[in-house]
C-alpha cells in the first residue's frame, strides 16, 4: 500500500497527525507518536481483532 493510501486508511479510521506528518495519533488516544508504518501496524492488527 501506498504513502497516501495508508494515510487515507489511518484517517478514515480515526487517526490524525500532530505537530508534523509523522506524529499519528488514535481517535481514542490510546497510541500517540506513532510513525506511519506503525500506525498502520496497530490498525490493521485491531481491525483482525474485531
Amino acid at each position: 500500500m501506498e504513502k497516501e493510501e495508508k494515510e487515507k486508511y489511518l484517517i478514515s479510521k480515526g487517526w490524525s497527525t500532530v505537530w508534523h506528518s509523522n506524529y499519528w495519533v488514535s481517535s481514542d488516544l490510546e497510541y500517540r507518536g506513532e510513525t506511519l508504518e506503525r500506525a498502520y501496524e496497530i490498525q490493521t492488527k485491531i481491525e483482525c481483532k474485531n
